[in-house]
């Protein structure tokens, strides 16, 4: 059980490009305070009965006149951008009508007293929570507002909203700080929606949270929700990186002898679905990775000592030398090794032979590549693989012997092909 003290203690990931987004100013926007509901069972309750709402007094500068209940054309678009949320956070979200129920409210206002917003997300004046003798935390329920604008010069879209106009993109913004993130005070490096949706600057019609974004939530919730194994106030911390798998139990147990073959074969990681599958057929997979057309366009279909050289550019980022290149070809010809297993063989020399650079090289590359396949566990993640698999290829082969990325930077890397 967490006190009070612990629930508003500021946090911090370390990293700049997630730590940017952290508000920890005031105690009613506290980011990652929605892990402090006790027995929450991982839910937010939401509503868009807002016959409450006009009366409630809500903690910011401004006031929401001529409260008014979502359309349908909102309602849908709402209940969209939670479905989206719940995928990245792992929160679920719950309607209710009862207003003594709802955690978050939606509603259209006439907002007076910020100059050309779009929306709002406004807290409840006061923090309703209750805490035992020793400071525990005991009950906590906290409530806020999302208003829409109804006076905004973007009110078609507000009140319309769909992905890719303004509407959706505010909706999706406002839950930003709902969840706890913060704008990025003009960080000259990232007040951009390229980087997070949370800035001013840059395209207003994002339908998806931007790397920063997700970075940050990542971080707050851990990808499974309130409380729950990662994020604040959880059984195993914070962490910048998803270690929910979507691999099935055999690919988790071989995830670096496949990963070792996706490497030497087609010089990227392993796809998820790719993973599991040959998990099962462990037996088949460097033949067939071996004759496949993505390895051959990749080395070429006929064994030479250009193709071991080739190999040798995949792995260790050099060229053979006379002496390695010689070796190898002699391997073949002789019958020690056949053609099809050379490049795996090339690999797994190197990683016997520690404290040498070509050690480093695919060591570093093998790492990448392992914990890049792990962390995949939404869809969303491995279809934006799919669709830049050469990306990732080309960004592969830019870590060498001396160039080892730490997870934190494959996970964000992950999330910038989103």
């Amino acid at each position: 059980m967490a006190t009070v003290a612990e629930a508003l203690a500021p946090k911090y990931s370390g990293d700049t490009r997630a730590d940017m987004l952290f508000n920890w100013s005031s105690d009613f926007f506290y980011s990652g305070i929605l892990n402090y509901i006790p027995n929450s069972n991982n839910t937010i309750y939401y509503s868009f009965n807002t016959n409450n709402v006009s009366r409630v007094p809500w903690h910011g500068s401004v006031a929401l006149n001529n409260v008014e209940g979502f359309n349908n054309q909102q309602k849908v678009a709402t209940q969209e951008a939670l479905n989206y949320v719940s995928d990245i956070t792992g929160i679920h979200f719950q309607y209710t009508d009862d207003v003594n129920q709802a955690n978050l409210f939606f509603g259209n206002a006439d907002i007076v007293g910020s100059s050309n917003t779009m929306g709002q997300t406004l807290p409840y004046l006061t923090q309703d929570y209750k805490a035992d003798k020793y400071g525990n935390v005991t009950y906590y329920h906290p409530m806020s507002v999302i208003a829409l604008d109804k006076s905004n010069h973007f009110a078609y879209d507000l009140m319309n909203p769909v992905k890719g106009n303004y509407g959706y993109a505010t909706i999706l913004h406002e839950l930003g700080h709902f969840l706890g993130l913060q704008h990025p005070n003009n960080n000259p490096n990232s007040s951009n929606t390229e980087w997070t949706i949370m800035s001013y600057v840059g395209d207003q019609t994002r339908s998806t949270f931007s790397p920063y974004d997700l970075f940050a939530l990542q971080w707050l919730y851990g990808g499974d929700g309130l409380a729950g194994n990662y994020g604040i106030n959880s059984t195993y911390g914070t962490s910048l990186v998803s270690y929910n798998t979507a691999l099935n139990q055999n690919a988790q147990q071989h995830i670096t002898e496949i990963s070792v073959a996706y490497l030497s074969y087609f010089g990227r990681p392993a796809d998820v679905s790719g993973a599991n599958y040959w998990a099962e057929n462990l037996g088949n997979m460097l033949p067939s990775f071996s004759q496949s057309d993505e390895s051959k366009n990749l080395f070429g279909s006929e064994f030479s000592k250009d193709q071991i050289n080739q190999f040798y550019l995949n792995l260790f980022n050099r060229n053979a030398d006379d002496a390695g290149l010689d070796y190898w070809y002699n391997e073949v010809i002789s019958g020690n090794i056949s053609a099809g297993n050379l490049a795996v063989s090339l690999a797994t020399s190197a990683l016997s032979q520690t404290n040498t650079a070509d050690f480093f090289s695919v060591y570093n590359k093998l790492s990448a590549c392992e914990t890049f396949t792990w962390i995949m566990d939404r869809q969303d993640e491995q279809i934006a693989y799919a669709n830049n698999v050469n990306s990732v290829r080309a960004e592969l082969q830019t870590i060498g012997s001396t160039n080892p990325v730490n997870d934190a930077d494959i996970s964000f890397y992950l999330d910038t092909l989103l």
